[in-house]
């Protein structure tokens, strides 16, 4: 494909996601619970329906050429069957949730804060249960915020969703791998819930941080999704700060990325972060 169609297309597909998105936040979800009176049952059944939406969404971006997209065969029980786990991944692209969102049939997202006060997204996560991070709560900060955002994480678990994070909190920088934030490894543990390390790879990059949408590659993205490892309870080190340091050290050497953890952080790292932009 012409490199100027691909960005055209890239442009059209923003497009289309502003329209599609609008309406399955004001018609597909609210059909979709219509008539369900249980809290956790409206969730469930927005989350399935959200993933059904992905997928058209998906679809209509692989076919008209903008990326190819290889996705497990065969999800792990844990994953096909919704069952209470902390899944993780790295976050390469901007469009890593879709990817996610598509791949996993029932996902809650711990969400960026920008995204609660968003007229399109807004009722995408509140019908969804999706988990405000910090900063979406007008008149709350600091520690106490991150405690109750943490609780909040902590009670979805223990309520038989799942909860999906980017620990690093934005999107990876080419190359690297920003350092992982607690929350996520914190929430497993005190839910006593399996931590699953999903793995995003896109060759060549697309839609870093920073990059300009319209910044496309000479040749057609493939981007493959894949469950890296499921780590049981059972088999967690005695603190959060050990688990972390090992799974961020698994991710380095599986992806070949350099570590740059040395990067500068908050004064107070929060609890929790959610995947921005």
């Amino acid at each position: 494909m012409p490199k100027l169609l691909r960005i055209l297309l890239t442009g059209f597909s923003f497009f289309v996601f502003s329209s599609f998105g609008a309406f399955v936040a004001y018609v597909v979800l609210p059909l979709a619970v219509r008539g369900i009176r249980d809290p956790l049952e409206r969730r469930k059944a927005a989350q399935r329906a959200l993933h059904r939406a992905t997928g058209v969404y998906i679809g209509f971006m692989r076919r008209v050429g903008l990326f190819r997209l290889y996705t497990p065969k065969e999800l792990p029980p844990i994953l096909a069957e919704a069952r209470p786990a902390v899944i993780i991944s790295n976050h390469p692209a901007l469009l890593d949730i879709l990817w996610l969102v598509h791949t996993i049939p029932q996902a809650t997202f711990l969400a960026k804060a920008d995204w609660f006060r968003n007229p399109l997204i807004a009722p995408i996560l509140r019908l969804g249960g999706h988990v405000p991070a910090p900063g979406a709560r007008p008149g709350t900060e600091g520690a106490a915020e991150s405690r109750a955002v943490l609780d909040a994480m902590v009670e979805t678990l223990e309520s038989g969703l799942n909860l999906v994070i980017f620990p690093e909190g934005t999107r990876s920088p080419p190359g690297g791998l920003r350092p992982f934030h607690r929350g996520a490894f914190e929430a497993a543990m005190r839910a006593k819930v399996p931590l699953v390390c999903m793995e995003i790879r896109v060759d060549p990059p697309i839609l870093l941080k920073g990059q300009p949408w319209y910044v496309v590659p000479d040749v057609t993205p493939t981007v493959s999704i894949s469950v890296r490892e499921i780590i049981e309870p059972e088999d967690f080190p005695a603190t959060t700060r050990r688990l972390r340091r090992l799974v961020r050290q698994r991710y380095v050497e599986s992806l070949g990325v350099r570590d740059v953890s040395g990067m500068a952080q908050p004064a107070t790292e929060p609890a929790t972060l959610a995947a921005s932009p």
